[in-house]
């Protein structure tokens, strides 16, 4: 490190405490932010192999901290033991800055091996005379010497602590964060061991699993927030593998962050009595975790500041899995200021990612497939979809490196056929054009020698949908085609006169699009039915109707960095994958693919039911099962970018990491749900809109289930219908199986159009949000998040008091997260007497709307299709008891949930 005069003596300090400091470059806009000295190191607060901490000076004596990984400043300074008060630019001379630095204590090296006794890790702990510690990883290397880093191993994929020395033969296991906390108990004689990830990961599941053959798993969380998400996620996991009985144990008088040793610390010669307290009250997982989650969501009952407004929004299509994604990723995603912003982007990232890593392959169906998807975000103006543009900017050192090589070989190019054309010799052929971006106005032509000169594969990503529908509409530009074969990679052939036959055997083509869900059917010309459409994940972006400020903030500095830092460690995994000389193979493990085949053939089963008996179209079970391949292609895109570059040139087969694959479950699943609300929804306004056409079926929606000749004649008269007609239609319907002949005079509603609006009006009711056609008409009806099954009433457990003695008291019941219910909710004994008709429809149409109208087929009056006028004039004719019956399938809907 370079010393610098105008270093401040507190950042001296600072960075004494560093390891491997160096100084960088002030750039002219670092100077006109006030900037006078930056530094890079590796962060102190993660395991931190590629130095992701930035350190800056201004010229007033501040100190800026930021990490590119996702800690926070506070943690990288409690990690070494600093604060902020340590360094405040002020010239006294007093306090911290005047402070030797602190004595090395004590270093203790943990071993880290598997169940057969194999070193695999060292994880050395240094303690310091401040308090403070810090934590380095080592490998065994030549020699039996220990060299640093982790080979390019993960910590969650190394064994947990200890797991080498466990009694197989007791029927207990208790599980605790950390090598400290493990040993502690270990000198007691208890079974146990430690998790080596630190609490903001989780061990994998092949770490787990040893402990799953256990007839009991004591989880033991640290007493902070930290540890006990730490433990939630590792008690989902041994859910998953089936492990027999999980609990959890709570030390009520620990103090704050503490754990096991503090445990043992605490209470000395009294600490195996105290434990055997602990294990006799012991809660079961799914009681303490639902415990744990209702209080995180009541939150502290006093705060020093008011409740900011919430950053997202319940309508969103996709899931929160910022927690399962490498740390620069989530860091772009929190940065974001909306829900909607952070679904464009992640939505855009996905199809952008996915063309960018290539060299890789993975097997499905029998079939080579590339991680290539085809992405869209579709929202009104103003919803979010510029958020996009970030992930298109997360590929520009990938795309201008290509662009310049083919620059530099086409000036050679030049050269030399100058040279052949003065010796009147065959110039050279004409090197291809490489680059990754590839222009959305591209002919068929053009695209096809696009795709044949780059093998590696080419992204399509335009912020304007319809800008690539346009093209796709004109004589030169029909190329859909070759979009339907690319998503499988299957030949492509175009014949012309000037350059004859082109064939590319196998393009790779990734798309991400954003656009108006107008311009969504633009480019579906062939609506549901068009292969396109099952071909893209598709999602919907919803504003919170809020003003947000665009007023430049720390926040938007720490997204243009995170999105810097993402676009080189896109690029380091590119180059590490191009210069491959074998394509690397990803794979799933066979407890991921039974996941997924049970995920995706639950849903397929549902909706196959309306595909057999000809409600829906054979498109539906086509979304559902490229969903299920596109799961697959989104678990290689996010393994990819867990694993470091080093690990992506030695492997041959890639293996899915835990957190990617349970990120792309979440994600294939939304996407699925999305497409099928908006193909269904599409699919009832068809309906909807046909009706309308056809006078006679308005009629018929007007009817109860039984009418006699009287009632429909008095319908079809205050319509100006002749009476000539009005029986001809009567004939038409019976021969159509519409109604049928209840006796003399009288008709009943049948056949197969009820039957088919129901079908839809369920499917609707996947995901109750507007579809992508929406119009001005249907703007006024309101949204809704539809209604999750309650989680059953937890039986009584422990609760500590403010002695530390447990006492058996109610558990709190934990909901999920919904829209908040009307004051009044149908009962079954609730509906208003009779006479208070009005009352009765107010309540249906309260209820209604609280459930977001949903499209129902209501007996008496006929299809809904979830719009609010139609509800209003249902409730206007429907009778008592058909209003009583509409309150129940609605408290059906809302009770069990969608079909799906």
């Amino acid at each position: 490190m370079k010393a610098n005069a105008i270093v401040h003596e507190k950042v001296q300090l600072l960075l004494s405490r560093l390891e491997h400091v160096r100084e960088v470059a002030v750039s002219p806009e670092d100077r006109q932010r006030g900037i006078v000295a930056r530094w890079k190191t590796r962060c102190p607060g993660h395991e931190d192999k590629n130095p992701s901490l930035g350190i800056a000076l201004t010229a007033d004596g501040r100190v800026l901290i930021h990490c590119f990984a996702g800690c926070t400043a506070n943690h990288v300074l409690a990690s070494i033991g600093l604060s902020w008060r340590d360094l405040a630019p002020d010239a006294s001379g007093d306090g911290a800055a005047s402070k030797v630095p602190p004595v090395l204590l004590r270093q203790t090296d943990y071993e880290i091996r598997d169940a057969s006794g194999r070193l695999i890790a060292v994880h050395r702990r240094r303690d310091y005379s401040d308090g403070s510690k810090r934590f380095s990883w080592l490998t065994p290397g030549p020699g039996g010497r220990l060299k640093p880093g982790l080979d390019g191993l993960s910590p969650a994929d190394l064994p947990l602590y200890g797991v080498d020395r466990l009694d197989r033969t007791r029927s207990a296991v208790i599980l605790i964060e950390g090598e400290k906390a493990a040993e502690a108990l270990k000198a007691l004689g208890v079974n146990a061991v430690g998790t080596v990830t630190g609490a903001a990961s989780q061990p994998s599941d092949e770490a787990l699993k040893p402990l799953a053959a256990f007839e009991r798993i004591y989880l033991w969380p640290d007493n902070d927030g930290p540890g006990r998400d730490h433990m939630l996620r590792i008690g989902d996991r041994f859910q998953r593998l089936e492990a027999k009985d999980v609990r959890v144990l709570e030390w009520c008088d620990a103090p704050e962050h503490g754990d096991a040793a503090d445990f043992i610390e605490h209470y000395g010669d009294r600490a195996r009595e105290k434990l055997r307290e602990l294990v006799a009250v012991a809660q079961p997982f799914e009681t303490w975790a639902q415990d744990v989650q209702a209080k995180q969501a009541v939150g502290p009952e006093t705060t020093a500041t008011p409740p900011q407004p919430a950053e997202t929004w319940p309508g969103a299509d996709l899931p929160d899995v910022g927690a399962y994604l490498p740390g620069w990723l989530a860091e772009i995603l929190a940065s974001l200021r909306t829900q909607a912003e952070r679904d464009a982007f992640l939505t855009a990232a996905l199809g952008v990612l996915s063309g960018a890593l290539p060299n890789v392959q993975l097997l499905y169906g029998g079939r080579w497939h590339t991680p290539a998807l085809f992405t869209l975000a579709i929202g009104t103006a103003g919803a979010g979809k510029g958020a996009a543009v970030h992930a298109r900017r997360l590929v520009d050192l990938i795309d201008e490196r290509l662009r310049q090589e083919t620059r530099h070989a086409l000036e050679i190019w030049e050269r030399d056929a100058a040279i052949a054309r003065e010796r009147k010799e065959t110039p050279p052929p004409r090197p291809p054009e490489r680059f990754l971006i590839v222009a959305e106005s591209a002919s068929e032509l053009a695209i096809t020698r696009r795709l044949g000169e780059n093998p590696a594969g080419l992204v399509l990503f335009s912020s304007e949908a319809d800008a690539l529908s346009t093209v796709l509409g004109q004589e030169w530009g029909r190329w859909s085609h070759l979009l339907r074969k690319a998503y499988h990679h299957e030949a492509v052939r175009r014949e012309t006169k000037s350059e004859g036959l082109l064939v590319v055997e196998r393009p790779v083509l990734a798309v991400a699009l954003t656009g108006t869900p107008a311009q969504l059917w633009h480019l579906m010309e062939g609506g549901v039915e068009d292969g396109l459409f099952s071909r893209f994940l598709i999602t919907r972006l919803r504003g919170d109707n809020r003003w947000v400020s665009q007023r430049p903030t720390a926040r938007d500095r720490r997204l243009q960095e995170a999105v810097e830092t993402g676009g080189r460690e896109v690029y380091a995994r590119w180059e590490t994958l191009c210069g491959r000389e074998r394509p690397l193979e990803f794979a799933l493990t066979d407890e991921q693919w039974n996941q997924l085949d049970a995920t995706f053939a639950a849903i397929f089963d549902q909706v196959v039911e309306h595909v057999e008996v000809g409600t829906a179209p054979d498109a539906l079970a086509a979304v559902v099962k490229r969903a299920a391949l596109a799961c697959v292609r989104i678990a290689c895109v996010l393994t990819l970018l867990h694993r470091e570059p080093e690990v992506l040139d030695r492997a041959n087969v890639l293996e899915a990491d835990a957190r990617a694959f349970e990120a792309a479950l979440m994600l294939a699943v939304a996407f699925c749900r999305a497409s099928l609300s908006i193909a269904s929804r599409a699919l009832a306004r068809e309906l909807e809109a046909e009706m309308r056409a056809d006078p006679k079926l308005q009629v018929l929606a007007e009817m109860p289930e039984e009418f006699t000749t009287a009632e429909w004649l008095d319908a079809t008269e205050r319509r100006g219908i002749a009476r000539r007609t009005a029986f001809e239609w009567i004939e038409v319907l019976l021969a159509e199986g519409m109604i049928e002949r209840a006796a003399r005079g009288k008709y009943r509603k049948c056949g197969s159009a009820p039957p088919a609006l129901i079908a839809l009006s369920a499917l609707t009711a996947l995901t109750p949000v507007e579809s992508a056609s929406e119009s001005a008409e249907s703007a006024e009806s309101a949204e809704s998040t539809g209604t999750l099954p309650q989680l059953p009433q937890e039986p009584q457990k422990p609760q500590c008091d403010n002695s530390g003695v447990a006492e058996s008291v109610p558990a709190v019941e934990v909901r999920p997260t919904t829209p908040p219910e009307p004051a009044l909710l149908h009962n079954g004994n609730s509906a208003p007497p009779d006479g208070d008709l009005e009352a009765l429809r107010r309540r249906v149409l309260a209820l209604a709307e609280a459930a977001g109208w949903p499209g129902l087929w209501l007996p008496g009056f006929g299809p809904t299709h979830g719009l609010p006028k139609m509800w209003r004039a249902a409730v206007e004719r429907l009778s008592p008891e058909r209003l009583k019956a509409a309150l129940e399938m609605i408290e059906n809907l809302q009770r069990d949930g969608a079909p799906f």
